[in-house]
C-alpha cells in the first residue's frame, strides 16, 4: 500500500476520466512487505503506473480553477475601534495622573509602603463598651458572589497580618458589600 502526505486543502473530487494515470511520487512511502516479491506480470501498476479502479479516493493536491486572493478596502469595524478605545482608556494610570496637582507634593501619604504601618497610639484611643444586659439590634447581611467572599477573605487577611484590624469582642457587626471602581476592581463598603 503506498500513503502520500499532502495538505489538508478541500477540493472537489475529480473525474476518472480527468487524470488518466498516476505516476510514482518520491515524497511517497511504500510500505508494502519488502519480503514479499509478486510476479511483475501479476500486479496491476507494476510496470510504474498505478491503476485508479472505482472505489478510490483520490488526493488531489493541485487546485485548478479556484479564484486568486482578491484584495479588499476593509477598514475597522465600530466594535473594534471602541475596544482599542477602551484598553487604551483602561490601562493603570500613574500616580501623577491619576491625583490633581495640588495634591502631588503628597505623594507619600498615598503610598502603600506607609499605609501598612498605623500611626502611633495616642491619649484618645479608646474602646467602646456595651452597656451590660443590652440586645444587639439585627442588621441585614449582604449576600456576596464568590468573587467578592474571595475579595473579603484576601482583604481581611492582609489587615489581620499588618494589625490595621483585630479579630472583634463584638457580637454585632457591620454589614459590607463592595461596589465596582471605573477600573473594574472591587470596593469595599461598610454600612454602619
Amino acid at each position: 500500500m503506498r500513503t502520500c502526505r499532502s495538505s489538508g486543502i478541500p477540493a472537489p473530487e475529480p473525474e476518472l476520466d480527468d487524470i488518466p494515470e498516476l505516476y510514482p511520487d518520491p515524497d511517497c512511502e511504500d510500505d508494502s512487505d519488502s519480503d514479499v516479491s509478486p510476479e511483475p506480470d501479476s500486479v496491476p501498476g507494476s510496470d510504474g503506473v498505478d491503476v485508479i479502479e472505482e472505489g478510490d479516493q483520490l488526493l488531489v493536491t493541485t487546485l485548478f480553477g479556484y479564484p486568486a486572493a482578491e484584495e479588499i478596502r476593509a477598514s475597522q469595524t465600530t466594535s473594534r475601534r471602541l475596544a482599542e478605545a477602551f484598553a487604551r482608556n483602561s490601562a493603570p494610570k500613574s500616580f501623577r495622573d491619576a491625583v490633581p496637582d495640588h495634591l502631588h507634593d503628597y505623594e507619600d501619604v498615598f503610598s502603600k509602603a506607609v499605609f501598612d504601618e498605623l500611626p502611633e497610639r495616642k491619649q484618645w484611643d479608646h474602646a467602646i463598651e456595651l452597656e451590660p444586659g443590652s440586645t444587639p439590634s439585627s442588621c441585614k447581611v449582604y449576600p456576596l458572589a464568590p468573587n467578592e467572599q474571595a475579595k473579603l477573605d484576601a482583604f481581611l487577611e492582609e489587615n489581620l497580618k499588618s494589625g490595621r484590624i483585630r479579630p472583634s469582642k463584638s457580637s454585632m457587626a457591620s454589614p459590607v458589600f463592595f461596589i465596582k471602581k471605573k477600573d473594574g476592581s472591587l470596593w469595599l463598603v461598610q454600612d454602619y
